[in-house]
């Protein structure tokens, strides 16, 4: 049998944790070229130690799990029916998120935290990152399964998850989820709505891996502020009582929604991006102020990964 190297740990490790790989993703562990890189996954195979999955994906084959269990005391559960176009389509939503460079070294995939928590495996949740649960609605989904998306907010709260990233993948799936989960009581204490885009991505980034981006996008936009008397608020800027919105969070938007209407006695203005404004056109009276969203990642300190181009973001950024 091959004799099992660093390299070919590393790779292991990745099976267990995301079930299969692309082949891209085997290049990059063994950090060579491509020739090279196959020759070794050949080897692995011809073991048994992974065994391919379509022209595609890499898993642990029969030797691999005798491997892991001799040398981990890991039991390996594979994808059921892994060549299943449902299967497939799900396993690539877990791995897209949870492979991210800001959020893979605190991710754990939905699998790994039912199997942790004793959850139903009914539950939509993709995997939590840093204490965040994080949820795609696909395009055709019912206003019903969006219904249900909530209750599976509600029973991860009752395992210490309270904030939640939804990813939608169209605008309109993201006004009819936000409708939808506005109108609906819930224990969560944060539901962030985001586009399913490349801006959306990185957004959740920043709300996942930078916890203190909201204090540094204050401190690039204003001067002079100081925090505010309310607690729904952010801070004190100019006499004006300021909510920082970009983050699609709908409950401290409600929250905000709701005081002002109510007859708040101070002059509010909303932060966001540019393209965002629609999301506060019902807080009557309000000041909006936007930030264009290459200005907020500098602010924020936001490292783009390579393989995104600036075209790219300036693109994807209008549908935020």
């Amino acid at each position: 049998m091959v004799q099992i190297n660093e390299k070919d740990r590393q790779l292991i490790d990745l099976i267990l944790k995301y079930k299969m790989l692309p082949y891209k993703v085997v290049k990059e562990v063994y950090n060579t070229g491509k020739r090279s890189a196959y020759h070794r996954l050949e080897k692995l195979k011809d073991d048994e130690i992974v065994r391919k999955i379509s022209k595609e994906y890499v898993t642990l084959g029969e030797e691999g799990i005798k491997y892991v269990e001799d040398e981990y005391g890991i039991k390996f559960s594979p994808l059921p029916n892994p060549r299943s176009p449902m299967t497939v389509s799900r396993w690539k939503s877990v791995f897209e998120i949870g492979y991210r460079p800001h959020i893979r070294n605190n991710f754990t995939t939905c699998w790994d935290f039912k199997s942790e928590k004793g959850i139903s495996d009914k539950n939509k949740v993709l995997g939590i990152a840093n204490g965040y649960g994080i949820f795609k609605i696909p395009q055709n989904m019912s206003k019903k399964a969006m219904t249900e998306i909530l209750t599976d907010v509600d029973e991860l709260c009752d395992h210490r998850i309270e904030r939640f990233i939804v990813l939608c993948e169209s605008g309109e799936r993201l006004q009819e989820f936000t409708e939808v989960a506005s109108s609906k009581n819930s224990k969560a204490r944060a539901i962030h709505v985001l586009p399913y885009s490349s801006s959306g991505m990185q957004l959740m980034d920043v709300i996942v891996a930078i916890p203190d981006w909201k204090q540094k996008v204050i401190n690039a936009v204003y001067s002079n502020v100081m925090p505010s008397r309310y607690p729904f608020f952010d801070c004190e800027a100019k006499g004006r009582q300021v909510y920082v919105g970009i983050d699609g969070e709908i409950l401290s938007k409600s929250n905000v929604k709701s005081n002002v209407i109510s007859g708040i006695r101070a002059e509010v203005e909303v932060l966001c991006l540019a393209k965002q404004e629609w999301r506060f056109a019902d807080i009557p009276g309000v000041k909006i102020r936007t930030i264009a969203f290459k200005d907020f990642l500098q602010a924020v300190g936001y490292g783009q990964p390579a393989a995104s181009s600036n075209n790219n973001t300036k693109q994807e950024a209008d549908k935020v």
